[in-house]
């Protein structure tokens, strides 16, 4: 019996994952990733005489994922400690007629705020792309051209050497942790359009009478979602969304990890996707 998906690896730190044609698999992590301090972050050498290829801690996962098939990729989110540094590079390629379907959450903290850290690491990059290649480029052997398109690449980048004394903290409006929610493809789509249109709901102003204390008609619903935004600003969360070419990326940040985790797995769980197609588990650490 074939299994509907494989995984080789040939380094520490780096992976490739293969989804045959209609498998669907979900990847959780046991708790937050933590990024260790790095002897070569924290040297006080000059900024130049940083070896790119031994700059603390990298992770490299490779995902190709067939038609049909569909990943759940919902972690525990990034801590990077003090002084550490670390890159990532996740790459999708959707083979075939590139109809896969991906859900993908990378989202990073400031660290340990019980010890005083924010955003006190030396280096951080998490890089995100999805690719549409066929299945007879995907097999050319690796000295062949394979020619595939680029549908979305999505980078942030903490980088402290060119910036030795710049303000974390106050850049990231005093959130304490940000990230980013990717949707593709046709088994997520009712979800990506949810939040296209949660996100036109969110309050603007001029959008409501503020001082009158009048009240505003509401239709069904409104309630919940009032509420929501409601325990939105208590968490001092912001969030939008946006339609790119196929896809649909939701950018999110709070102050502190607790209060994205339950936005976003409440989210999750009203529009009702994820658990219907993956179960409830694949909620796991949104919980």
């Amino acid at each position: 019996m074939t299994s509907p998906f494989s995984k080789t690896s040939d380094r520490p730190g780096e992976g490739t994952i293969a989804l045959t044609a209609g498998a669907r698999l979900v990847l959780l992590t046991q708790g937050s990733t933590k990024i260790f301090k790095s002897e070569i972050a924290s040297t006080q050498q000059s900024l130049n005489s940083f070896s790119v290829a031994n700059e603390g801690s990298t992770q490299r996962m490779v995902v190709e994922i067939a038609d049909g098939a569909a990943l759940c990729y919902l972690p525990d989110p990034i801590q990077p400690f003090a002084d550490s540094a670390f890159e990532q590079r996740q790459t999708f390629n959707l083979s075939g007629n590139g109809t896969g379907n991906l859900c993908v959450c990378d989202w990073v903290c400031e660290g340990r705020r019980a010890r005083g850290e924010s955003w006190s690491f030396q280096r951080y990059v998490s890089l995100n792309e999805i690719w549409v290649t066929s299945s007879e480029e995907m097999k050319r052997p690796p000295e062949g051209e394979i020619r595939k398109r680029l549908m979305l690449r999505d980078k942030v980048m903490l980088d402290r050497r060119s910036h030795i004394d710049v303000d974390y903290p106050s850049k990231v409006n005093r959130l304490g942790v940000f990230g980013t929610l990717i949707l593709r493809g046709e088994l997520f789509d009712k979800l990506g359009q949810f939040f296209l249109a949660e996100f036109q709901h969110l309050p603007r102003i001029g959008g409501r009478v503020w001082e009158s204390g009048e009240k505003e008609d509401v239709e069904d619903g409104a309630h919940e979602r009032n509420a929501r935004h409601e325990r939105e600003a208590g968490d001092g969360l912001l969030w939008s969304a946006a339609a790119s070419r196929g896809s649909v990326i939701v950018k999110f940040g709070a102050r502190n990890v607790e209060g994205a985790r339950r936005w976003l797995g409440h989210m999750l769980k009203l529009e009702g996707t994820i658990e219907s197609a993956f179960g409830e588990r694949a909620l796991l650490c949104l919980r």
